[in-house]
């Protein structure tokens, strides 16, 4: 089940075996209230995978981690979209995935923003070397 409201979070753990949040903001909430609703209905975490679904901006260089901020932001405000994508570099999203998994988060898909050429992916391969030995 994908969602992210307390009415799909309680569907999901009364019937699914899993949820897959919408958003990586606000997890820590969210898992309480997985927490809560597996508690509640008897069934075993263990169970249960949550998985997130992450649009991220990432870039080797800051500048060009502006840069693509300000290419794809369209209307809105630079800082409200950066934060929106988590735009930063490769060890930020590296810490962010490792926060996740200590949280209990078994999965991430990511739709990256600004991929438009092959060379867009070289960072992505610092992000998945990190996780390889996982």
């Amino acid at each position: 089940v994908g969602g992210r409201t307390e009415r799909i979070i309680r569907l999901a753990t009364e019937s699914a075996h899993g949820l897959n949040l919408s958003t990586a903001s606000g997890i820590e909430h969210a898992l309480v209230l997985v927490r809560k609703g597996l508690e509640e209905v008897g069934r075993d975490a263990d169970s249960f995978e949550v998985s997130v679904l992450d649009t991220p901006l990432i870039s080797s260089s800051r500048s060009e981690v502006a840069s693509l901020v300000e290419a794809h932001r369209g209307s809105r405000p630079h800082a409200a979209f950066a934060g929106r994508h988590h735009a930063g570099l490769p060890d930020t999203h590296i810490g962010r995935y490792r926060a996740m998994a200590d949280l209990g988060v078994k999965a991430v898909f990511v739709a990256p923003v600004g991929l438009t050429t092959t060379s867009s992916l070289e960072p992505w391969k610092e992000v998945t070397a990190a996780f390889a030995e996982d």
